[in-house]
């Protein structure tokens, strides 16, 4: 059985997966519309890539810390940020 503050420290990763996500997938959707105007594509999308990777890496080694349950819980947050971006993507082009 849990305690509320395990359980307080499982949402917090798991919102915690969410905003990593949302910058993730924001990044990308960022790089994306500035793809057509950019000088030097390439450029764009490797750094782009670089920062994006980085930041969730790093994000979500800090948010797992030792536990594979929190790991687990940031992993379930991102996945969810990435579908609800895909369902606004595919609402928007419709």
């Amino acid at each position: 059985m849990m305690t509320t503050s395990e359980l307080i420290t499982l949402a917090a990763r798991f919102a915690g997966g969410i905003t990593i996500g949302l910058f993730f997938f924001g990044g990308l959707a960022w790089t994306v519309r500035r793809l057509p105007g950019a000088r030097h594509p390439a450029v764009l999308v490797l750094t782009s890539f670089v920062v994006r990777m980085s930041v969730t890496v790093a994000g979500l080694a800090l948010l797992g810390g030792r536990k594979w349950q929190h790991y687990l819980a940031a992993m379930v947050g991102f996945v969810f940020a990435k579908l609800t971006a895909v369902t606004l993507q595919r609402e928007k082009t419709t």
